[in-house]
């Protein structure tokens, strides 16, 4: 106890120090421009790297925004510059938001962390008996069911479906480990916990959250998926992406699914209002004086649940998951933080509870570590720790997730010998169907076969009775299996590596 009140006092000294000021115009010294130079260093040379045609951060000190500034462009065509109001798609970023709110739920006495999930929300069922009959909100919103991760199902029965349809069809997917026994990151949960927040409030989960917490938090700007996108569509920075050949485009509209993934990561934000969310955070449910959501619900949500690996790197310890956020001990400080991304998206969220600090990183273009590569430089001269060479020991692992990223938007060739196909091409043609992923459609036409499922695209023959297509930013193969005497009856994809193969059975009439 006596260390942390002697760190607590320490960076409130160098605070003293480093920032008299609140950092708003002039309102700044030489130290505090020494600072913002750094900042903009830093970013500048991420950036350069990086190549996202977008950056915004923002920095909160003891309740007060000490630093927010936008980098870049929003949109690269029209040169539009990048501000602390432009919109961001913060993708799971959005999971703390969800949990908050359960957390109000629980506060109320209308749901409880510890009972099964089942007891009062029948629709919620599971394949593995122990995690169908046992598990609690504190299980699914950490993680630790054991339900393999299914993402393509997520995207596929979001856009197929809704979000409820998704929740229904859980009891179909398979496990891949134990219940409680180990960290899985599993998206599908939080359409549960989205889907749960509707029954027991009886409103929408946009209108909960918006009630329960963006309006109070004075979180004005603050969008989901869906009709809203599109009608602030001139304030939403546009997401770029890479080619087969590494140059950045405009990345595919994903608006359209993206409103039923719901809770799991429909949030469009800036840095103006995730600043109030990150004081509303390390003020443990307060904000402008107002008890928004009790300390007691607060502290639950922030403790780690869930342990993912006790050294993720040697400055980053006792890696763990809460109910929404990330825990872990960053160089010895107590840090919880919420990273986002997906195609065209790198957002990070984090705060230091006990140092009252906290910083918010947005990017619109997606990246394995260089959000974190800016947020570790920042908060290593917020808290004057000493420095680490996060670009230098990080980027390489950033390249690399480039460069397979890339290689996987074409369609792998086989080595030697290619095997035509055991049947006309128009024998492969029909719908196709599994009760957990959804419709699979395969079409002949102009002597081509193609796909329509999340992307509608050209089936490429590989080998016999296998073919390639591109689905979700990835080419994947297609089987196709016969009886015995020679009738298609099926085709199956490993969509999750974790399980078996997913087997879609073909319709007849």
């Amino acid at each position: 106890m006596v260390k942390i009140r002697y760190s607590i006092l320490l960076t409130g000294l160098v605070w003293l120090v480093f920032f008299p000021y609140k950092i708003s115009g002039q309102e700044t010294n030489a130290l505090n421009e020494k600072f913002i130079h750094e900042v903009d260093s830093i970013v500048n040379l991420v950036q350069s790297k990086w190549n996202a045609p977008g950056i915004a951060i923002g920095i909160v000190k003891d309740g007060e925004v000490l630093y927010k500034k936008g980098y870049g462009y929003k949109d690269l065509q029209k040169k539009e510059p990048v501000t602390s109001n432009t919109l961001f798609s913060i993708a799971s970023s959005t999971k703390a938001f969800t949990s908050t709110g359960i957390g109000s739920l629980v506060e109320e006495g209308k749901l409880s962390w510890y009972k099964p999930v089942r007891s009062y929300f029948p629709i919620f069922q599971l394949s593995d008996t122990m995690a169908n009959n046992n598990s609690t909100l504190i299980d699914i919103l950490s993680h630790r069911t054991g339900l393999a991760g299914h993402d393509v199902m997520q995207i596929a029965i979001a856009k197929q479906y809704d979000r409820r349809e998704i929740v229904k069809r859980l009891r179909i997917l398979e496990f891949s480990k134990p219940f409680r026994t180990k960290f899985i990151y599993q998206n599908q949960m939080y359409q549960a916990a989205t889907v749960i927040t509707e029954e027991i409030s009886g409103m929408k989960w946009e209108d909960f959250i918006r009630q329960r917490l963006f309006e109070p938090l004075n979180m004005n700007s603050t969008i989901f998926a869906g009709p809203e996108l599109i009608q602030h569509k001139d304030k939403v920075a546009t997401r770029y992406t890479f080619t087969p050949e590494g140059e950045i485009i405009p990345a595919t509209p994903i608006n359209s699914f993206m409103e039923e993934v719901s809770g799991s990561g429909s949030i469009y934000s800036n840095v103006d209002d995730l600043c109030n969310w990150i004081i509303f955070n390390l003020n443990r449910g307060k904000y402008n004086g107002n008890i928004i959501i009790s300390e007691e619900i607060m502290d639950m949500i922030q403790k780690p649940q869930t342990i993912i690996q006790g050294v993720l790197l040697p400055e980053l310890l006792m890696h763990s998951y809460t109910v929404g956020w990330n825990s872990m001990v960053y160089k010895g400080h107590f840090m919880l933080n919420r990273p986002g991304g997906y195609i065209g998206i790198a957002s990070n969220i984090a705060f230091f509870p006990l140092d009252n600090i906290g910083i918010v990183v947005l990017g619109n273009l997606q990246s394995t570590t260089a959000h974190m590569i800016l947020s570790f430089e920042i908060i290593d001269r917020m808290l004057t720790l000493d420095s680490t060479p996060w670009f230098e020991k990080l980027w390489p692992l950033e390249e690399y997730s480039k460069q397979q990223f890339i290689k996987q938007l074409k369609p792998s060739k086989k080595e030697g010998e290619v095997i035509k196909p055991s049947k006309s091409l128009v024998d492969y043609a029909g719908e196709y169907q599994n009760d957990a992923y959804g419709n699979i459609i395969v079409k002949y036409e102009n002597d081509k076969l193609s796909i329509d499922y999340i992307n509608n695209s050209e089936l490429h023959h590989y080998d016999q009775d296998i073919f390639e297509a591109y689905q979700l930013y990835k080419f994947y193969k297609f089987e196709f299996s016969k009886d015995l005497e020679g009738k298609i009856l099926a085709l199956k994809c490993p969509f999750e590596p974790a399980t078996s193969d997913i087997v879609f059975k073909k319709v007849f009439e």
